[in-house]
């Protein structure tokens, strides 16, 4: 773990306007190679805004152009980049996926637990995601995978010693979700991190709150409700430190 630096982009997307979010994205990216990071994490389908039912119009391939730019940013900064968006299947709907940019290469993660109100729009993924961060194995989650004990205790088993989750949380879902996540840190020794909106998105307010557990489930560092964040935890000496950013 030793120098690893992680955040989470508490960020706030344009509805359905991939070309402005994009924009917004390589603004927050920008900052996180300012502070050295070299894993940034944004809100789930945080390239079209969590808007289920544009996800069939505006289904992307994992080598779509119009993100080639966030690609080259992430080479530019030698830094990995979680980003969410609705993901071409092969299948009558696409996956709410998770991509990866990284330096040398991508992968995609799709949503295994598809919550019930987003079942008309995405299909199921079907597998784990763990991929090293420099020599940290990393276990992906998006939003509900969260709410299964089950989806966090596969990544620990794969070897994974931290765990980030990119999700869309109102206030009255917020509370059972961070429990949840500092549960899931202590339960499998492992640091967690939540990415969460700044704002509205898909007709609901965000709780904001993005926020890093250590391995204990103490948090390190936590956004305030509203408005836009980089939530930075630095591994150092043996122990996590976190800031969190508002000048973006």
């Amino acid at each position: 773990m030793n120098d690893l630096v992680v955040a989470a982009a508490q960020s706030a997307s344009v509805r359905g306007n991939l070309e402005e979010n994009v924009a917004r994205h390589l603004r927050i990216i920008g900052a996180a190679a300012s502070a050295g990071v070299d894993l940034v994490v944004f809100p789930e389908l945080s390239l079209t805004g969590y808007e289920p039912d544009l996800a069939r119009e505006l289904q992307l391939q994992a080598d779509d152009p119009r993100i080639e730019p966030l690609r080259a940013a992430a080479r530019k900064h030698a830094m990995h980049v979680l980003v969410g968006g609705p993901w071409a299947s092969g299948l009558d709907k696409p996956y709410l996926g998770a991509l990866l940019l990284g330096p040398e290469r991508s992968v995609c993660y799709a949503k295994i637990h598809v919550h019930a109100s987003e079942e008309a729009y995405f299909a199921r993924g079907q597998d784990s995601c763990v991929v090293p961060i420099g020599r940290v194995l990393t276990g992906i989650g998006i939003c509900a995978d969260t709410a299964h004990a089950s989806h966090a205790a596969a990544a620990a088993a794969l070897g994974a010693r931290l765990y980030v989750a990119s999700v869309m949380k109102t206030e009255a879902e917020y509370r059972a979700h961070a429990e949840r996540l500092g549960r899931y840190a202590a339960s499998h020794g492992m640091a967690v991190l939540t990415a969460n909106y700044a704002g509205s998105t898909g007709g609901a307010d965000s709780a904001g709150k993005s926020a890093f557990w250590d391995e204990r489930g103490v948090i390190v560092a936590q956004a305030d409700a509203e408005g836009e964040a980089l939530v930075v935890a630095r591994h150092d000496a043996g122990k996590w430190c976190g800031a969190v950013n508002t000048d973006l």
